[in-house]
């Protein structure tokens, strides 16, 4: 399963938990009581079960974990390039932006206004449209 003094948040019931696996098969240790979920500290550094079973080739499915565990949801602090924060999304937002705005909107470029939107919008109403310059 998951190895022992892994880091992990769950939620058991209607309340969230941060705890660690410990020595004994499937049990928490150094469990700590969470008002809600984003009261974690260093939430990029965590990642969902899903996402750790299929990075570590786990032959083991998610439902099967929680039930082990007796918990309805479960994340795990990850170690090294796993998490959220090494991920290259700063390069991925500036991809999907420069995609976003690689062509104009043709309805915009007719206008004679600055404000122009991007070919994926599909316009039906511009109250500030206008060819002719004032």
């Amino acid at each position: 399963m998951i190895e022992n003094g892994t880091i992990v948040v769950f939620k058991r019931g209607y309340k969230w938990y941060k705890a660690k696996i410990g020595g004994k098969r499937d049990a928490f240790t150094a469990k700590t009581k969470l008002k809600k979920l984003s009261d974690v500290k260093g939430d990029k550094n965590y990642i969902t079960l899903a996402l750790y079973i299929k990075k570590n080739n786990l032959p083991i499915k998610e439902e099967d974990v929680l039930k082990t565990y007796d918990v309805e949801r479960l994340y795990i602090k990850s170690k090294g390039r796993d998490s959220v924060e090494s991920a290259p999304q700063t390069n991925s937002l500036k991809k999907l932006d420069s995609y976003w705005w690689s062509e104009l909107n043709e309805v915009c470029l007719s206008c004679i206004r600055e404000c122009k939107q991007s070919s994926m919008v599909i316009l039906s109403c511009c109250p500030q449209y206008s060819t002719d310059k004032e």
